[in-house]
C-alpha cells in the first residue's frame, strides 16, 4: 500500500491524505483541512469552519496552511492566519502540513516564538539543508514531491541529508503524477527496496496522523 501524506485529488486506490478547504463537505476518507495562505484574506469569517472540520474524526491534520510570498494576501494577514492554526492544532492536538514559499525566514522566527508542540509536515518540500538544520529544534518531516524527480534538485539533497528517516511523500495536485514514482525514485535515492520505504513511511504515518492501513 502506498500512502500519500498530501494530495488535492480523491484516491480510491492508495490511502492518503486529502486536502480539504473549510467550506468543503467533509471527506469520508482520512483528509486535512486548513485555510491555505492564497485564501488568508477573509480567515476569521473561515476558522469556525474549520473548526467544525477539525472535530471530525477523518479530519487527521490542519492544513496546508502556512506562508507565500507571491500570494496576494497581505504578509501580516497570513501571519495571524497561520498563528490561529497553530493555536487550533494546540487546542486538537493535531499536526499541521505546512505550506511555505519563499518565506521561510519569517517562517522560522514564528516557530521560534511560538514554539509549537505538535507535528509539522513541510510539504512539497524543495529547500536547502541549511533550512533544515533551523527546523531541528522541531518535530518536523519533510514531504516530498515531484521535485523530487529532478536530478541533484534541493529535494533530493535534502531528502538524503534525513537520518531520522522523518519523511513522508506526495503528489500534491498534480493529478498527473503517480505516488508509485514518487516512492521508485525516493527508493533508488535512498538505495533501499520500496518496501522499506513503505515501512518506514507505515512508522511515520501513524505517529504523525494517527492513521491505520
Amino acid at each position: 500500500m502506498f500512502f500519500n501524506a498530501h494530495t488535492h485529488q480523491q484516491d480510491d486506490l492508495h490511502i492518503g491524505i486529502q486536502n480539504k478547504y473549510p467550506n468543503e463537505t467533509p471527506a469520508e476518507t482520512y483528509y486535512s483541512c486548513g485555510i491555505h495562505p492564497w485564501y488568508a484574506d477573509n480567515w476569521t469569517d473561515q476558522i469556525n469552519d474549520l473548526e467544525k472540520h477539525l472535530k471530525n474524526t477523518p479530519c487527521v491534520a490542519i492544513g496546508e496552511c502556512g506562508l507565500d510570498k507571491l500570494s496576494k494576501v497581505d504578509l501580516d494577514t497570513q501571519i495571524e492566519c497561520f498563528e490561529a492554526q497553530l493555536t487550533l492544532a494546540s487546542k486538537y492536538n493535531l499536526s499541521v502540513i505546512i505550506h511555505c514559499v519563499k518565506s521561510y525566514d519569517v517562517l522560522l522566527g514564528l516557530l521560534k516564538k511560538i514554539k509549537p508542540q505538535v507535528p509539522l509536515v513541510f510539504h512539497g518540500f524543495n529547500q536547502n539543508i541549511a533550512i533544515i538544520k533551523q527546523l531541528e529544534p522541531y518535530n518536523f518531516y519533510l514531504s516530498f514531491g515531484k521535485s523530487l524527480l529532478i536530478e541533484s534538485s534541493n529535494a533530493a539533497k535534502a531528502l538524503l541529508s534525513l537520518k531520522k528517516g522523518n519523511y513522508f511523500l506526495e503528489t500534491d495536485s498534480d493529478s498527473e503524477l503517480s505516488i508509485e514514482d514518487v516512492y521508485q525514485k525516493a527508493a533508488e535515492l535512498l538505495n533501499l527496496p520500496i518496501e522499506k520505504i513503505k515501512g518506514n513511511i507505515l512508522i511515520n504515518s501513524k505517529a504523525v496522523f494517527h492513521v491505520e492501513f
